[in-house]
């Protein structure tokens, strides 16, 4: 991780501000979201903490993103079984990659 973004990281900590859900994106990427988020009007409430979601926004983007990174195995679907049997290797579960 960067000092930059380790020394930021650190400060929003020690003001209760909390960020989850990041490490998918690199350090820049994650500092940039930050940047946008930090950008707006955000007030800070005594004695609360704050937490800044990165794939919290209910996007397709944002979903795909926890599915792939996040989910635990009991939060996947289960597969259902294929209802036609082909040779096809876009059948291939992306999952066991």
């Amino acid at each position: 991780m960067s000092t930059e973004l380790r020394t930021l990281l650190d400060h929003l900590a020690s003001l209760r501000v909390v960020v989850e859900f990041g490490d998918h994106l690199s350090d820049r990427e994650l500092y940039a979201w930050l940047s946008e988020q930090l950008g707006a009007h955000t007030a800070l409430i005594p004695d609360t903490i704050l937490h800044l979601d990165v794939i919290g926004g209910g996007s397709d983007e944002d979903n795909e993103a926890y599915l792939k990174y996040y989910a635990s195995n009991e939060e996947l679907p289960p597969r259902k079984r294929l209802q036609y049997s082909r040779e096809l290797a876009s059948l291939r579960d992306p999952r066991e990659d």
